[in-house]
Order: C-alpha cells, then sequence, then structure tokens
C-alpha cells in the first residue's frame, strides 16, 4: 500500500499575505473553467439541436463513471453546445504576457466509428458551420480525425489530418484535446488519447497558428454527432481558460 503526501495545512496556489493566501485548497478564481463527467446531466445548461427523430442526448446507463449518450436520428445533426460563451484565446502582446487555455473530451466511440461524422471542441456559432473555433472532426466513412482552427476575422480556416495514433477505433476509448500556451510564442499543442501528437505555432508540426480566434471572440464547448445512429458516448468534458487581470 502506498503512502500518500500529507498536506494537512492545505495547499494554495495563492501569495502570501493575499486575501486567500492562506485559502487551504487551490483558488479557482484566475480560471473560467467547466467540468463535467456527466454522472448528471442538465439539459438547461446547453443550448440542444436535435437532428429529426430518433436522435437525443441522454445519460448512458451501461458506462461506468457516468458518460452522455448523442444519437443521431432520421436527419441533420444531433448537438450540445454549452450555454454562454466564457472561454478565449489570448496571445502575448507588448503590454502583457499572454494567457493559457484547456480543452479535452473522453469518448467511448460506436462499434462502427467509421460512419458517423463529429464536432467536439470549443466554437462559435453552429456545430454545423461554426464561425471560430478550435475542434476537432472526424468525417464519415472515415476514421482520421482532424484540427480545425478557424477565424471569421480572417475568413480561413487550417484544418489538418492528425498523424497516427490519432484514427478512431470501433468501440474503443480515447480522449481528444488540446493545450494553448499564449506566453511568449503562443503555441497550441494537439492531444490524442493523453498524447501530444502535434503542435500549431512558429515552430509548429503541424502548421502556423494564423487562423486563430483571438480576444474577444467568446466559445462553447460543443459536442455533436450525424450522418449515423452512433452513439457517441462523451465520458468527460473539460474546458477552461486564464482570466486576464487577475493576478
Amino acid at each position: 500500500m502506498g503512502n500518500p503526501t500529507r498536506f494537512p495545512a492545505g495547499v494554495s496556489n495563492n501569495r502570501a499575505g493575499s486575501v486567500m493566501g492562506n485559502l487551504p485548497v487551490a483558488d479557482r478564481n484566475n480560471l473560467a473553467i467547466y467540468q463535467n463527467d456527466f454522472f448528471q446531466y442538465a439539459a438547461g445548461d446547453w443550448t440542444v439541436v436535435a437532428g429529426g427523430a430518433g436522435s437525443g442526448s441522454a445519460l448512458s446507463t451501461t458506462i461506468l463513471g457516468g458518460a452522455l449518450a448523442l444519437t443521431w436520428g432520421t436527419s441533420g445533426t444531433q448537438s450540445n453546445t454549452l450555454a454562454g460563451g466564457a472561454f478565449s484565446f489570448n496571445p502575448a502582446t507588448s503590454n502583457g504576457d499572454g494567457l493559457q487555455f484547456w480543452f479535452e473530451a473522453g469518448l467511448v466511440l460506436p462499434a462502427d466509428t467509421s460512419s458517423p461524422n463529429y464536432v467536439i471542441g470549443a466554437i462559435k456559432g453552429a456545430p454545423t458551420a461554426p464561425s471560430d473555433g478550435v475542434y476537432f472532426t472526424k468525417a464519415a466513412a472515415g476514421t482520421a480525425w482532424q484540427i480545425n482552427i478557424k477565424s471569421a476575422a480572417t475568413g480561413q480556416i487550417t484544418t489538418v489530418t492528425l498523424p497516427s495514433p490519432a484514427v478512431a477505433v470501433n468501440s474503443a476509448r480515447a480522449s481528444v484535446g488540446f493545450y494553448y500556451d499564449g506566453r511568449g510564442n503562443p503555441t497550441l499543442y494537439v492531444f490524442y488519447s493523453g498524447k501530444c501528437v502535434g503542435s500549431f505555432g512558429a515552430a509548429g508540426t503541424l502548421g502556423t497558428l494564423a487562423n486563430l480566434p483571438l480576444g474577444t471572440i467568446q466559445l462553447n464547448p460543443t459536442m455533436a454527432i450525424g450522418t449515423s445512429a452512433g452513439p457517441l458516448a462523451v465520458d468527460y468534458l473539460t474546458c477552461a481558460c486564464e482570466i486576464a487581470g487577475r493576478v
């Protein structure tokens, strides 16, 4: 049996002498953060678009630890978008350091994962045609995942097929995620099932950040399925960004 490190006085990420300096737990006031393991599903927290008869979003009764199952119906796309955009990308400027951004979603893929198409990430607008965002897609009749970086300000989108091992496998568990470091030379790191598979930036292996939505563009965590019955089970979802002006 292991012996965990113990901090009976607590752990703080605040400066000594600050109002929260002796708070015995980590202070999240410097973050806009959303986390859900889908033990519960509050539909009112989401903008839900049901694409025809038979589509829907419901808690899975078979996946240990909770999951939200998205099932496609007779037409369109079954999508869930977190209401109220609260997340944005901010790079370093001559006036100060940039900020950080995190996104990860755990997935349980269907028995025939090549048929559905997916959209999972942080976007502005409809999942079928976002105006801005950083998000993962998988086209119908294929198993390769793509990362998309889109900005309405530039009117451009960067779409890159991810290298191996970012390939959808029938009935498998997987996760898609990205981490943006806005400090110094801003870089967006892309992850698949916990492994970094590439990056975007000045020295990025996948490309540049020319189309990153910046600053005042507020993005919403989104998950969507189309083209086939699925379901796509979202085991968990985390999205967070640092907030400018808080120290």
